[in-house]
């Protein structure tokens, strides 16, 4: 009896495992059709939000240009009043395009401010900045201004 009971739980089982695999089959495939659409869906929103986003990037370095532009207007105009007069260096004095004093500038400028402003950034050395006809100037070191004739 007890072997008849044994039989009858293992061919229930295996039965049961016989039916359900196929379905059990059919709701993993359906599951995974059913990820693979939402991914669809998802880098179709992710494609949607890049083009509404772009727009918005070059409207926002638009902005941030003119208000760089904006800034250091302001500040050349605080920084270096005009008074009128040309100045120069002397002769020897060397002044630079960028403020890391890297690419030397040819000839003496023609300074049209009196006032030299001195920057030291974190971890970098000094330099100083006058106002030209060709726009700021760089030096690395404090220049003698003298008045032009």
């Amino acid at each position: 009896m007890k072997k008849v009971i044994v039989l009858g739980v293992i061919l229930g089982i295996v039965a049961f495992m016989f039916f359900l695999r196929p379905f059990s089959g059919d709701s993993k495939k359906s599951r995974m059709d059913q990820l693979i659409e939402e991914n669809r869906e998802l880098k179709k929103d992710l494609e949607n939000a890049r083009e509404q986003l772009t727009p918005l990037e070059v409207e926002n370095e638009t902005l941030n240009k003119y208000l760089d532009e904006d800034i250091q207007a302001q500040y050349i105009e605080v920084t270096f009043p005009q008074d009128g007069n040309f100045y120069r260096a002397d002769e020897d004095f060397e002044f630079y395009t960028d403020p890391q004093c890297t690419n030397r500038l040819g000839g003496q400028p023609v300074i049209i401010s009196p006032e030299v402003d001195e920057k030291t950034p974190e971890g970098e050395e000094a330099y100083c900045i006058c106002l030209s006809t060709e726009g700021l100037i760089f030096s690395k070191s404090w220049p003698e201004l003298y008045i032009s004739n």
